[in-house]
């Protein structure tokens, strides 16, 4: 049978090209051209990868009614909606000997019921497009990559969205708002010498975020540029040492206007001890330089870096350390990874401590764990990151997502899916904890090969730390499609 539905509300943007911020509309412009650029070179590209059977489309088919009692999530409800989205998709796909070609783009046809004062409407919402290029030679190899994102804060849920709820300014989705968020990203990496005794690796990204129509002070653009250079020289067969700069441009229209600078330069050597075991290790100066409102800060100093990593017969075990220097002082933090293949599953954990200048050590890592059942499959996600925001707060996120399926017949299955989010205060700081819980049950059936029907219900809650608790109950049908094309 085919895999579940998603039973997570599709993103529910409401804006016209005319509401887009300038920025906005300058990176979807860029984004197209270089689309376009791309997908020219593609076509002949796919031509070959046509001849070698390498060319496929991929169009897909959603739609969904959806009633709820509390659409934005809000403390006081503002009364029942309903939303009916139609989400098309399209993908291009192109493989040759040397080539991969990725190419997606999707959208939101939406009508929808809303209560009177409420952020949305009807028209075609939610656009997105990737794209990403892979050319591989014997010595070298070149990657492009471009992302573009449109979505509404009033529907954008952190347990799926893969900004994992803390953009890179540290602006939190679990802020209830209106307006709308707009991701753009794109970079390249180039790596040369890879066979050769010297090689090496550069990469270029930029990535932001742009709000617009947004309430809260929670939100506000951001734009980063990291650059990330290494030279690696080869000292012995199994011996290469190696020199590492990074350097990030950061600013963010926050109110206190942060705009940070960081350069880390290390040198460090990497060893195979044996045909199972590598260790690695380096040492170096970091600066970060911060420039805000309130004046200049300057943290600086020794960062560095262990680990060993061994290969097993079911995966492989590591253990790792770091010193590093950031916005609000140093950071430590220790960990030990384990990667395993079970007999009808795979489990695989990274856990660790982190401890910074400010507060005490905090547990950090993440847990992966997936097992097939005799009528079903179990899945489990948990993690917990430490990072800091553009007003210099320190911030502990967790989250955790956990789904079972089990399988009633050949062609019906019966989902159940738990979400939390937690975003909490690290040290540094006095931010306000928010927590976001969503719980799901659904019911899907294959009606043919292609078609599949879900329905179920769905519980949401957002808290924050000193008020009242949102609560918003759902019901939903869908009807989806997905099917390819090898020309």
């Amino acid at each position: 049978m085919r895999g579940q539905s998603s039973i997570e509300p599709e993103n529910r943007p409401a804006h016209t090209e005319q509401n887009k911020t300038p920025a906005a509309r300058k990176h979807l412009k860029v984004l197209a051209a270089g689309s376009a650029a791309i997908a020219i070179a593609a076509t002949g590209a796919g031509l070959s990868a046509q001849e070698n059977g390498g060319l496929e489309l991929t169009f897909g088919l959603r739609s969904e009614l959806r009633a709820t009692d509390n659409a934005e999530l809000a403390v006081t409800s503002p009364g029942d909606a309903t939303f009916f989205d139609t989400r098309l998709s399209f993908g291009l796909r192109s493989v040759t000997r040397r080539s991969v070609l990725d190419f997606n783009m999707s959208g939101v046809a939406r009508f929808a019921d809303l209560p009177a004062g409420s952020n949305g409407g009807n028209g075609f919402e939610a656009p997105a497009v990737r794209l990403a290029y892979a050319l591989n030679n014997q010595n070298s190899s070149l990657k492009l990559d471009a992302d573009y994102q449109q979505t509404d804060l009033a529907y954008l849920s952190p347990l799926n969205d893969d900004v994992l709820a803390i953009d890179d300014a540290g602006n939190l989705v679990l802020v209830n708002d209106t307006g709308t968020r707009t991701r753009y990203s794109y970079g390249a990496t180039l790596k040369t010498g890879i066979n050769a005794p010297l090689g090496l690796t550069l990469s270029v990204k930029r990535s932001g975020f742009d709000y617009e129509d947004t309430v809260s002070t929670s939100y506000y653009d951001s734009d980063r540029i990291r650059v990330d250079g290494k030279l690696r020289f080869t000292l012995a067969p199994d011996t290469d040492a190696f020199m590492q700069l990074v350097h990030t441009d950061f600013e963010a229209d926050n109110a206190l206007q942060t705009h940070r600078k960081s350069d880390n330069i290390s040198f460090g050597l990497t060893h195979e001890m044996d045909e199972t075991t590598t260790v690695e290790g380096s040492l170096g100066y970091g600066e970060t330089v911060t420039d805000n409102t309130g004046g200049r800060t300057t943290s600086e100093g020794i960062i560095a870096h262990a680990s060993i990593t061994r290969a097993l017969a079911d995966g492989s075990i590591g253990a790792s350390y770091r010193h590093e220097v950031y916005a609000n002082g140093e950071r430590d933090s220790l960990h030990v990874t384990r990667e395993m293949e079970l007999p009808r599953g795979s489990l695989a954990f990274d856990m660790g401590v982190s401890k910074s200048d400010f507060g005490s050590a905090q547990l950090v890592g993440s847990v992966t764990y997936n097992q097939a059942m005799a009528m079903g499959q179990f899945n489990l996600g948990v993690t917990r990151s430490a990072s800091t925001n553009a007003d210099n707060e320190d911030l502990i996120a967790t989250r955790l997502n956990a789904g079972w399926q089990y399988e009633l017949n050949e062609t019906s299955s019966l989902a159940l899916n738990a979400g939390y989010f937690q975003v909490e205060d690290g040290g540094a700081g006095t931010y306000v904890s928010r927590d976001r819980t969503n719980l799901s049950i659904a019911y899907n059936h294959a009606l043919t090969e292609d078609w599949l029907v879900s329905t179920g219900v769905e519980l949401r809650t957002s808290q924050t730390a000193g008020q009242s608790e949102a609560r918003s109950k759902a019901i939903f049908l869908s009807l989806e499609r997905e099917f390819t094309i090898r020309p």
